[in-house]
């Protein structure tokens, strides 16, 4: 989004304040391993394979993303592009 780092950190700040974060479960590398597997993900797009598989073991069923076409694999989950 072209923010300097100090723009980029005001932000996270602000988004802290609203937000929340879903702890990182032990079955998050095994659900990932079978997603990686089963839609045949390689390269950077393993790490939104990863994202999926958080959200999947969290219930998350939607992800706001400028990024749509990353996750177009995955049936599981709804794409929202501000």
């Amino acid at each position: 989004m072209g923010l300097s780092p100090y723009e980029a950190g005001l932000l996270i700040a602000k988004v802290e304040g609203f937000a929340f974060r879903l702890p990182d479960l032990d079955a998050t590398f095994e659900t990932w391993k079978s997603l990686v597997s089963t839609y045949r993900v390689s390269g950077k797009n393993a790490h939104d394979t990863r994202l999926v598989a958080c959200m999947l073991l969290h219930n998350v069923t939607h992800i706001l993303t400028f990024n749509a076409q990353d996750f177009e694999r995955f049936p599981h989950i709804s794409v929202i592009v501000p």
